[in-house]
């Protein structure tokens, strides 16, 4: 759920809808969904890298937002 969180929290304060985070990293919308709906909790890195690319992120920030979101 932190993944989920973190991904929320950074396409709504850079005012990114989740469907421009999917065309703009090559992700589809279902895959996008399910992981920011909690129904997968383990995607892949290649996933996550479109995700970042999407969100104008790296990886690695992506990642370690998460990580923050889990302590909380």
């Amino acid at each position: 759920m932190a993944l989920s969180k973190a991904i929320k929290e950074i396409a709504e304060k850079k005012q990114i809808s989740f469907y421009r985070v999917s065309k703009n990293g090559g992700v589809a919308q279902t895959t996008l969904s399910e992981i920011v709906n909690g129904n997968n909790l383990n995607p892949t890195i290649e996933t996550l890298q479109k995700i970042a690319k999407g969100l104008d992120v790296t990886v690695t920030e992506l990642i370690n937002k998460a990580e923050i979101k889990k302590g909380e």
